[in-house]
């Protein structure tokens, strides 16, 4: 079972993409902040996939996801993000405009779980 690690400011985001994850068979972690982040992705069982909205209280935007990128270079991103923001883009990353709906993003999910050596989808 591939494990997931939502990152968004917002509890509510970050329940709803939960269930939304959980419903397909991954395993779901969940942070409000960037040290949160790192500090599950540093776990020795820490997620393979990583969804990301890139505005946190405490880190925010490119450098946040070019140090994620050279920290954790085998877990794979998926920026969540407002469309203002979607020009976050670094190689190996899915970028997914919030727009209230979950088919774009859980396809972003699936094709990331992939790359990572687990199952796509369950």
């Amino acid at each position: 079972m591939v494990s997931i690690l939502i990152v968004d400011r917002n509890p509510h985001v970050r329940e709803f993409l939960r269930r939304e994850l959980a419903g397909r068979g991954y395993h779901i972690l969940a942070a409000g902040s960037g040290e949160e982040m790192l500090d599950a992705l540093s776990a020795s069982s820490g997620p393979r996939v990583v969804v990301i909205d890139p505005d946190l209280p405490d880190q925010a935007g490119l450098p946040l996801l070019r140090r994620l990128a050279r920290e954790f270079p085998g877990v794979r991103v998926v920026v969540h993000a407002h469309a203002g923001d979607a020009g976050l883009e670094l190689a190996g990353t899915d970028v997914v405009v919030k727009n209230g709906r979950t088919d774009n993003l859980l396809d972003a999910v699936s094709r990331a779980a992939a790359r990572s050596g687990g199952p796509a989808a369950v």
